[in-house]
């Protein structure tokens, strides 16, 4: 029952049972827009991570192909080198006997080295003391077969009369 004087729509206001009803309403209000915005933020969340994570893997997978390329160049070097230095074994072989190997100026390379090329050049190294042996720098080059770089080149110093004269640059 109200108090005398007050009417009856004021009283159920202020009824401590029609306050908290009130009080619940708001409270859920807030956290019904409070949870939509908690969504929002989370979405954009979301997205800012997976963009941040599709950065790092793009940039994690240019270095790896910089890697994979890297590795290929040291391959080919490695080949290229192994025929050269096996040329250039071919040719001292003969030298104890006083007849270096075969004259060839060239050729393609054989198991496991198809692919590449070498060829054998020669060349009289100069500024020498007049009582110095003559000496001639035989340099054997291996390089991709149709391709004029990258080139790989091993060098020796024989004495001069052992190099071929169709070694001669």
């Amino acid at each position: 029952m109200p108090a005398p004087g007050t009417s009856p729509l004021r009283a159920a206001r202020r009824s401590p049972e029609s306050h908290f009803r009130r009080l619940a309403a708001k409270v859920g209000e807030t956290l019904r827009s409070s949870a939509g915005a908690k969504q929002g933020f989370l979405l954009v969340e979301a997205v800012l991570a997976a963009a941040v994570i599709a950065l790092g893997l793009a940039v994690i997978s240019r270095g790896l192909s910089g890697q994979l390329r890297a590795l290929a160049a040291l391959d080919a070097h490695e080949a290229r080198l192994a025929l050269a230095r096996n040329g250039l074994l071919e040719l001292e072989r003969g030298i104890p006997d006083g007849q270096p190997g075969p004259a060839a100026t060239g050729g393609a390379g054989a198991a496991p080295y198809e692919g590449y090329v070498w060829r054998v050049r020669a060349a009289q190294v100069e500024d020498l003391d007049e009582e110095a042996q003559p000496l001639s720098r035989v340099t054997v080059e291996a390089a991709p077969a149709g391709a004029d770089r990258p080139i790989t080149r091993l060098t020796a110093v024989w004495p001069e009369g052992m190099a071929p004269e169709e070694w001669a640059e």
